[in-house]
């Protein structure tokens, strides 16, 4: 059972980097070099208000540091 768990999480985990691989090579042709989103290895929204003030956060959109 825990190695049926483990195969079908790395089988989801495969195919999340795969369509993340896809919608970069997608957006890199289209011209697009920015994201729209936070990528999946972005720190945690917690975390990067511990290091960066308040005025910052409010004037920019900070998803990792």
């Amino acid at each position: 059972m825990a190695e049926e768990n483990l195969s079908e999480a790395k089988a989801e985990a495969e195919a999340e980097a795969e369509a993340e691989a896809e919608a970069e090579a997608e957006a890199e042709a289209n011209g697009v070099d920015v994201a729209l989103q936070p990528a999946s290895n972005a720190d945690n929204p917690a975390e990067v208000l511990k290091y960066i003030s308040d005025d910052i956060y409010e004037s920019y959109e900070i998803h990792s540091y």
